[in-house]
């Protein structure tokens, strides 16, 4: 990536479009986040302005798929009707200029590295899709992913180490943000800016955890449970509904993340962030219910604290827990099949192959994988991205308006 003359992020977007066949949507959003905004802010006619993005972006909540839709209407455009397409939805005609040409100097860039040839329809099979263009967007953007917390009135977000940010009040979300029902919990974006106010968040897309798993520099198992929760096979009792061997072996790992014990106003919110639909099935109080299998509720110090009768076994924090996956130490998603565990980590290591082919063309290790194989690879791995992001790769006559 250091023998491109351009900044490391956007060389690993660029190298990844070409391996995984959508080129030209990611030239053109590199060459859009390299630069200044294309967007015009007036304080004479700013909600007019805010209109005009929101209808740019087409019922996506996204920032990077308005960026992406400006600049494809505007560059379809001839005779003078590109300008008037910028002057009428608030888009600065010299910075689209600017970006079609830094456009063109990525993909002679690209062809004179020997990363893509002239087939435009191997390069851009998968441009269509939407959720294989936000991987590959990821794979220059991480670390920069932040959690999505979401309650029946608000949604929270929150980064590793800066703690909880804000979209920007440009960005198509800052306003409906807690309106849009997201289908991830999981959102990537380009810059963030400390202010008074706060931090915000530039540039804002939701992202699927696989594309994080797959696209992210590390991926790893984990032996502690932090923030976010999943399941392990622990012993629960098979004569129990699904949904509730679910929700206790869920309760079961919140208890012995905790040493054995955890307060039940702070049990029932993780509950309702994490996994909704269970808190939903219980049928009745959450009291009730952790006191119907076997769970104690006592009194301490003004708060109810819960415990699990077999509480004894979760002191131990250093427990290991082998059936998770993680990118760092407060990323990491839960999964009860090891052979899905292990199908994930064998295909990132088959990325990660193809992608030092690509960038070390002397790469005399015998692990060069044939063109053909790698592009029956990479369709399947696009498929697994598309059926892992249903919304966003609805037709877009489909998409929820949220505007």
């Amino acid at each position: 990536l250091s023998t491109l003359p351009m900044s490391p992020q956007i060389a690993k977007s660029l190298v990844m479009a070409c391996i995984l066949g959508c080129l030209d949507p990611i030239l053109t959003l590199t060459s859009l986040l390299s630069q200044r905004t294309i967007f015009v802010s007036t304080l004479d006619r700013q909600a007019q302005a805010d209109s005009a993005k929101m209808k740019l972006s087409c019922g996506y909540p996204s920032d990077h798929k308005t960026l992406l839709n400006a600049f494809n209407e505007w560059d379809s455009l001839q005779n003078g009707k590109d300008k008037e397409f910028a002057w009428r939805n608030f888009l600065s005609h010299s910075q689209l200029l600017k970006a079609k040409e830094t456009r063109k100097q990525f993909r002679q860039l690209l062809s004179n590295a020997s990363l893509v040839g002239n087939n435009k329809l191997v390069n851009n099979r998968h441009s269509t899709d939407w959720s294989v263009v936000k991987a590959c967007l990821l794979a220059g953007l991480y670390p920069n992913v932040v959690r999505l917390d979401t309650t029946k009135k608000r949604t929270n977000m929150y980064d590793s180490s800066l703690g909880s940010v804000k979209v920007h009040p440009s960005s198509v979300l800052s306003k409906q943000i807690n309106y849009v029902q997201f289908e991830q919990r999981w959102g990537m974006y380009s810059e963030k800016v400390r202010t008074v106010g706060g931090i915000f968040l530039y540039d804002f897309s939701q992202i699927s955890p696989l594309a994080i798993l797959l696209f992210s520099p590390q991926m790893k198992k984990i032996d502690s449970i932090h923030d976010i929760l999943g399941f392990d096979h622990g012993d629960v009792d098979e004569t129990e509904s699904n949904s509730n061997n679910e929700t206790l072996r869920l309760i079961k790992e919140i208890i012995r993340a905790k040493g054995g014990e955890i307060g039940l106003a702070k049990l029932s919110r993780l509950l309702n962030q994490a996994h909704p639909r269970f808190r939903s099935e219980m049928q009745c109080g959450i009291q009730q219910f952790l006191e119907l299998h076997n769970f104690k509720v006592d009194k301490r110090s003004g708060a109810r604290m819960v415990y699990s009768q077999e509480a004894g076994a979760y002191s131990n924090k250093e427990q290991s827990f082998p059936y998770f996956l993680s990118t760092c130490n407060w990323i990491y998603f839960g999964c009860k099949d090891l052979e899905t565990i292990k199908l994930i980590q064998e295909s990132k290591l088959i990325l990660d192959r193809i992608l030092e082919s690509k960038v070390d063309l002397s790469n005399q290790r015998g692990m060069e994988i044939p063109e053909k194989a790698q592009q029956q690879f990479v369709d399947v791995l696009c498929l697994m991205l598309q059926k892992d992001s249903k919304y966003d790769d609805a037709k877009e006559a489909e998409t929820t308006e949220f505007a």
